[in-house]
């Protein structure tokens, strides 16, 4: 597809199983701006079949869907389902004869008809397994994947689209509490209470999320020409369960009757799909050297116990940044191939680029190395000067124990939605692996329309923390009580008053919270009452709104995957520090990149060590000579090699020298060049700032970051 401006309308087709949530997840599109153009539909092989044992498809009642294209005066393209569960890992990779396979020829031949073609929608809430399947098929047609239902409170989920006027009838039950005499075939609109009571009694979801339920949409806001009646059906009982039986509606007869007085419905407009597409090649994400470039990159590789760490540095390049970025990841890969390792060890990929207005180019060439299923977390912002830097931490055997064979949750969600930013393209919202979690790097996006947020640097901030806290969410890990650092990057252009606010901000929402500690010289209780003043004036409109519209019979608890873990009060204050750089992705003025302790680390908080040493920089960062360069490098790697004392059997995992373009960055290379061996055990990576400023809002001339770990478990 043409990538265009996320706040242009897409023409996008909807997975349509015939309920509720692919309904109301095209209502959702159209109310962001797109436009449906067309229905997509798979059904049982067997005609005569009602219900298959799928993960991924709804089939009850799909005798009736046809209806659908009549409703909405759009074409319905369906398909039989010809393939069965084969893949049965979270994440799906092509596998020849898998159900998923059909959903793929299905959505081919609607891009096929329809050139126009954008995007496809889909009604998932919670369930990875359905996201996952779906975005891979988008991927493999050239669609963008839409999912504004994806991790909302399933309580207002099921208010607005009852509200919105979505009418839809149990069609499959298989719940506790829910009867075949009492509840199948009953309108939706009239159990949303009773919905709240079972939830209450037996847990569960009240969308159906879980399967309890099934629905039918009879009539819709997308229902412009008609809706659906249903004259009778016959109920078929599954599984007699006393307490939970299973049934569903069989040999549904429905008609249809106009909502334009005076016209009759339009015909239905079906297309059968009975063309297989073929599944996509896997990728060999180990890309050839491009043959006549000049460019030579510097590769360092430092090994620890448990991680390994690879840079590579192309100081200039005649052949473009593009160029720059392939001799950077060649050489990468190089080394991580050496070692039996690939871009699928990696955790966190950090590109430092000479110009984001090249971005694209360079993204490209990204693309062509790093994996498109569980690929690591990225951050990008461009250098102070020339150069670029790939800077890639990744998990590798060592002490016993294969960091390989140890959990790792990927979260790389590539629908465009309500929740965060996707990530389209091969790059992750977040990675957790054996108790740190690594976060891409977020900024100021909305996440509905992929537009920057409007009302400048400290808007674009708050939007930030949003984003960071609701992957946070995701991953089972809490922002407040488990961030072990953060840097924020804070775009050149700026203004001093913009930094002040964002790190005001950032400090107000990820600094406190130590027990007995204080932030930035003022008292807990004082940064809680900024905490409050800061989200007051966006948040007092939304709480009357709640308050208003309520149900009395709702059921209030958050659903299970909105929850975030507890954890005890933190004993520390999070590392946190600004770097000012020329530019970062998409215009943005504010961008950040945290990382914290799981769940399962914070039992051991001292098995984790960062570090930030700063150079302050005298009254407001006047330039830094040769000589003092050569003076102040060589305190701060003294430092370092102090805080690596103090790590004890630990191994550092990232150690990065950010130098605020005040400083002769030459002076800062041949000290480094002196004084690695008395320094800290890996020499620090050398980044090229705009700017620097403390934790405190001071500048600083140089800012070193040093991240040291201990045996992973």
């Amino acid at each position: 597809m043409r990538m265009h401006d996320g706040a242009s309308p897409f023409h996008h087709s909807t997975s349509h199983s015939g309920g509720k949530d692919s309904c109301y997840s095209a209502l959702l599109a159209q109310q962001h701006g797109h436009e449906i153009v067309a229905l997509a539909n798979l059904v049982p092989a067997d005609a005569g079949t009602e219900e298959l044992d799928s993960y991924m498809y709804q089939t009850v009642g799909h005798g009736v869907v046809e209806a659908w294209s009549a409703c909405c005066d759009l074409p319905l393209f369906r398909r039989r389902i010809r393939g069965s569960l084969q893949h049965h890992a979270l994440v799906y990779e092509d596998t020849p004869e898998d159900e998923v396979e059909d959903l793929a020829a299905l959505l081919h031949r609607c891009k096929a008809a329809l050139p126009e073609l954008q995007a496809v929608s889909c009604g998932a809430i919670a369930s990875d397994y359905q996201r996952t399947r779906v975005e891979r098929v988008a991927a493999r047609v050239g669609l963008v994947p839409l999912a504004y239902m994806w991790h909302q409170p399933q309580a207002r989920l099921l208010r607005d689209m009852t509200e919105r006027g979505v009418r839809a009838v149990l069609v499959k039950i298989a719940a506790a509490g829910l009867s075949v005499e009492k509840h199948l075939g009953a309108e939706l609109s009239t159990l949303v209470s009773f919905l709240h009571v079972l939830r209450r009694k037996f847990g569960g979801n009240v969308c159906g999320e879980g399967g309890e339920f099934e629905t039918l949409v009879v009539d819709a806001p997308l229902f412009t020409h008609a809706k659906i009646e249903l004259e009778s059906w016959e109920p078929y009982l599954a599984s007699p369960d006393a307490l939970a039986p299973v049934a569903y509606m069989n040999n549904i007869r429905w008609s249809l009757a106009s909502k334009r007085e005076g016209e009759p419905a339009p015909s239905a407009r079906i297309e059968w799909v009975e063309d297989d597409v073929e599944s996509a090649v896997p990728v060999s994400h180990l890309a050839s050297a491009r043959p006549g470039s000049a460019c030579e990159a510097s590769v360092q590789t430092w090994p620890s116990e448990n991680l390994l760490r690879v840079s590579a540095t192309v100081l200039r390049s005649s052949d473009g940044e593009d160029a720059a970025m392939h001799a950077a990841l060649s050489a990468v890969q190089e080394a991580l191939s050496v070692r039996d390792l690939s871009f699928s060890d990696a955790l966190f990929v950090h590109l430092f680029v000479p110009s984001m207005r090249r971005f694209a180019a360079v993204n490209a060439v990204y693309l062509r190395f790093l994996p498109a299923a569980n690929p690591p977390a990225r951050a990008t912002v461009e250098l102070e000067g020339e150069g670029t830097v790939v800077d890639v931490l990744v998990a590798m055997p060592g002490g016993g124990t294969a960091p390989r064979s140890l959990p790792r949750k990927t979260l790389h969600v590539q629908s465009i939605s309500d929740w965060a930013p996707a990530c389209i393209g091969p790059y992750a919202q977040s990675v957790a692996h054996a108790g740190l979690v690594f976060f891409a790097g977020q900024i100021g996006l909305d996440p509905g329309s992929m537009e920057l947020v409007a009302g400048g640097a400290l808007a674009q901030c708050r939007r930030c923390l949003l984003s960071s806290q609701n992957v946070a969410v995701a991953q089972q890990t809490h922002l407040e009580q488990a961030l072990l650092w953060a840097t924020v990057y804070v775009d050149a252009s700026a203004s001093d008053e913009d930094r002040a606010a964002i790190l005001r901000a950032v400090r107000t929402a990820w600094g406190s919270g130590a027990s007995g500690q204080e932030t930035d010289g003022r008292s807990e209780e004082e940064n809680l009452h900024e905490e409050e003043d800061l989200y007051e004036e966006e948040n007092i409109h939304e709480e009357e709104n709640i308050h208003e519209e309520e149900d009395p019979h709702e059921d209030d608890a958050l659903d299970e995957y909105l929850v975030p873990p507890s954890f005890p009060r933190r004993t520390w204050s999070p590392a946190l520090d600004c770097v000012v750089m020329p530019a970062l992705p998409r215009g943005v003025l504010h961008g950040a990149a945290p990382a914290r302790l799981t769940t399962a680390a914070l039992a051991c908080p001292g098995r984790f060590r960062r570090a930030v040493i700063s150079a302050p920089a005298a009254g407001s960062g006047a330039a830094l000579a040769e000589e003092a360069a050569e003076v102040v490098c060589a305190a701060v790697l003294r430092q370092a090699a102090e805080e690596v004392e103090k790590c004890g059997g630990m191994s550092v995992a990232s150690c990065r020298l950010y130098v605020a373009g005040s400083v002769d960055i030459n002076a800062v290379r041949a000290t480094l060049a002196k004084l690695s061996d008395s320094g800290p055990s890996m020499p620090p990576l050398l980044v090229p700032a705009t700017a620097l400023v403390d934790s405190r809002g001071d500048p600083c001339h140089m800012l070193l970051e040093l991240l040291a770990v201990g045996a992973l478990a």
